[in-house]
């Protein structure tokens, strides 16, 4: 205890104005706990002045950002008369955000009655800001590594699997010739139909190792004068064979068929036309698994629109199909992260990120009452 009769007892107001941190104090014996004390650090601090900080509660400072989870143990400290220390966010007068360290702590009388509350605080501002700097290039990193592992490893096993590919579908093509030269009966039809299926399961095959190759090779780009729709077009037609078994598809208000003209509209941005059928093809085949999984063919949709302002290009994805689990949405991006059923590899939507970020387009996921939505804003 300090003597009320000493020499520092005289100047303690004045060491505790030139304090570093800033220091509050408030009466929770008036309503609403007031701030009845605040040096000048504060203040500055803030933006306010003694007035107006003088006879508020300090929550003033959290602004519109009222549901912060550490607001609830100044909450409890509060209600029962213990310290605590905590971050919070709070603003300035004009708006600026300060990472405040709060410690409050109770004051009471020689009979042990709460007189105040005492609050030190502790911009912290470019230590939390640091720290989420650092999180994010650790995260980066670890990315990173994560595409140059894939890269290696994908890299050779396409290279393993295109050459006996190359070699099957070549006897495919001279096995269907071979049949075509055939009597026509119901054993003829039935191989051409098992021909058929054969070439559906090797197209995927095929699909998996351009995937893999794009992994490998995501920094090859020829950005030029292109036709979006002509690029949505042709993704379409090289997901038909999977789409009309699960969902007719809605292009910018008409239904896709086969024969549509690839240059019926003309949208042009500037990009890599086949890497962005790639990032069109992922997406379109996470929503045909979500709908064949959810849906029957007759009530499944799939609307693909295309808006164009001064300032962007927004191609949307809409589909019906239940939406993405929240817990996933986080880490959608992530490679080996998958919300089918039958897992596979994970990576389409993975290889679609790299692709929109190294065009600096901006793509965003989200989920609606009936499914999900994958959005694409292209600026101009």
């Amino acid at each position: 205890m300090i003597n009320p009769n000493s020499e520092l007892f005289k100047y303690l107001p004045k060491v505790i104005e030139q304090a570093t941190n800033g220091i509050v104090v408030s009466d929770p014996n008036q309503e609403d706990n007031p701030v009845v004390y605040v040096n000048d650090i504060t203040c500055k601090r803030f933006e306010y002045t003694k007035e107006e900080f003088l006879g508020r509660n300090c929550r003033f400072l959290q602004g519109e950002d009222r549901n912060q989870k550490n607001i609830k143990a100044i909450k409890d400290a509060i209600k029962n008369c213990i310290s605590t220390t905590v971050t919070v966010k709070n603003y300035s007068k004009s708006g600026k955000l300060i990472y405040n360290q709060f410690t409050i702590s109770p004051i009471f009388d020689e009979n042990n009655n709460l007189k105040y509350f005492l609050g030190i605080q502790r911009d912290v501002t470019k230590e939390v800001t640091l720290e989420k700097q650092n999180f994010q290039l650790q995260k980066e990193k670890i990315e990173d590594a994560q595409y140059n592992a894939i890269g290696k490893l994908t890299g050779g096993i396409s290279h393993e699997i295109n050459t006996p590919l190359t070699i099957i579908n070549g006897t495919m093509e001279f096995l269907k010739d071979s049949i075509q030269e055939l009597e026509q009966s119901p054993l003829k039809q039935n191989i051409i139909q098992d021909l058929e299926d054969i070439s559906i399961q090797l197209n995927k095959i095929k699909n998996l190792t351009e995937s893999m190759r794009e992994i490998a090779d995501t920094k090859t780009f020829e950005i030029k004068k292109i036709n979006i729709y002509r690029a949505l077009i042709i993704s379409l037609r090289l997901t038909h064979n999977k789409t009309k078994h699960i969902t007719k598809v809605n292009l910018l208000n008409e239904n896709f068929s086969l024969d549509i003209d690839r240059e019926k509209y003309m949208y042009y941005v500037n990009g890599d036309a086949r890497k962005l059928e790639q990032v069109f093809i992922a997406i379109i085949d996470n929503a045909l698994d979500q709908l064949k999984m959810t849906g029957t063919i007759q009530n499944n949709k799939l609307d693909i629109s295309l808006q164009v302002t001064k300032d962007n290009t927004t191609i949307t994805f809409e589909d019906n199909g239940g939406g993405i689990d929240e817990n996933l949405l986080e880490d959608i991006y992530k490679p080996f992260k998958s919300n089918k059923e039958h897992k596979g590899l994970g990576i389409g939507l993975s290889i679609a990120k790299k692709i929109i970020d190294q065009h600096n387009f901006i793509i965003d996921i989200s989920n609606n009452q009936n499914g999900a939505i994958v959005k694409i804003e292209i600026p101009h």
